[in-house]
């Protein structure tokens, strides 16, 4: 057992044990391979669900460290137990506790019991308040468990806002906290970078593609993209319209989707593409769409923007907040005949798609640097280096 005192402690677990790499998997294989580089941490995983801090495995460290050399698989279950059987466990003194994801419900009581008796803080990254503000949007039992990791929110002593409308929900669960005697966290907004790999110029497809992004459930809203779609091709407009994203659950897009298909509608979805392959796709496309009901940040806006391709998004929260610096157009989500004539714009008038690549190219840059360096001081202001 190794006892950590005074240092900075940073659970990992969900990133170390899984080959997943969307939203949140980025933001932690992105800032902490920097933090290590420039500060005494110490990366933790857990034993299992009511265990234990433990150090991570030489694959585990490997999947947050060096995500993007590595050439390793995820281990099988069988061997990931005889892994984790051979590592330390961890147990942080009067030290500080970081959580760049979202730690797993089972831990969260753990976490609190850190913050009220070890001496230690709790400081956490704040994506977004979806399931206490519009459980009718996810999956039934997320809710449940977003209300299981509120016990550590309301016990960290700092949270870091993704955006500033994630920056609001987190604060108004802590102005909620007085009810309970309690303080709540310091909420302060720390915004996401924009940042995508440089890439060689990428001619425009013929016919026009319209690309959304995105894992696959209702609050994503890719139905209104469909719906808006086939209006267009019923029109006469000639355009390819396909869908990148992972994970979901059956709704009435995927029967809507199969029956366009089989009418020879030219409309795709992709699960499971490579890095390279979706930046290519992102900047060949003439505009992408990202209709989200509820978001903490939006990556798919601000990525596609960061790539030069313009964007439609939802005209209110996160979404809107990167909109307004350029380079998209905005759209109320739940409107189809609103979403349609705004397509329709896109791929008809040449001149407001160039004015839009151009503000998108002239958008202030935020790195992964950027980000990394302001997290850490917001979390542990004035704090350890």
């Amino acid at each position: 057992m190794d006892v950590v005192a005074g240092g900075v402690v940073v659970d990992v677990d969900f990133a170390a044990r899984h080959e997943l790499h969307t939203g949140i998997q980025r933001v932690v294989r992105e800032t902490v391979p920097r933090w290590h580089r420039q500060h005494d941490i110490t990366l933790v995983a857990w034993t299992g669900p009511g265990g234990a801090m433990r150090r991570l495995t030489a694959v585990e460290e490997d999947r947050i460290l060096r995500w993007q050399e590595r050439e390793g698989s995820e281990c099988d279950e069988s061997e990931c137990d005889d892994a984790e059987s051979s590592t330390r466990i961890v147990v942080p003194w009067r030290s500080d506790v970081l959580l760049p994801e979202y730690p797993y419900p089972e831990h969260c009581p753990m976490l609190a019991a850190l913050s009220l008796y070890s001496g230690s803080t709790l400081g956490l990254v704040g994506y977004d308040a979806i399931p206490l503000i519009s459980p009718d949007l996810i999956h039934a039992g997320l809710p449940d468990r977003f209300m299981r990791y509120l016990q550590a929110v309301k016990h960290a002593s700092r949270v870091a806002g993704i955006s500033a409308a994630a920056t609001e929900e987190f604060r108004g669960f802590g102005e909620m906290l007085a009810a309970q005697g309690l303080t709540g966290p310091v909420v302060t907004e720390c915004a996401l970078p924009v940042e995508v790999p440089a890439g060689a110029p990428v001619a425009q497809a013929d016919p026009p593609l319209v690309v959304s992004v995105g894992s696959f459930e209702p609050r994503k809203n890719q139905l209104a993209v469909l719906h808006a779609a086939e209006h267009l091709w019923r029109d006469g407009l000639d355009f390819r319209l396909e869908f990148i994203g992972g994970g979901g659950y059956a709704t009435e897009f995927d029967p809507l989707m199969a029956r366009l298909r089989a009418a020879g509608r030219p409309v795709r979805r992709r699960n499971a593409i490579t890095d390279d392959e979706l930046w290519a796709t992102i900047r060949s496309a003439r505009f992408s769409a990202f209709l989200s009901l509820h978001e903490g940040f939006g990556l798919p806006v601000a990525e596609s923007l960061a790539c030069g391709t313009p964007c439609l998004t939802s005209d209110y929260g996160s979404t809107r907040e990167i909109a307004d610096g350029g380079g998209a157009l905005v759209v109320d989500p739940l409107d189809d005949e609103a979403v349609a004539t705004q397509m329709r714009r896109l791929l008809t008038d040449d001149a407001l798609v160039a004015g839009l690549r151009e503000q998108a190219a002239n958008r202030p840059p935020r790195t992964w640097d950027d980000y990394a360096r302001d997290l850490w001081d917001t979390l542990l202001p004035g704090g350890r280096r």
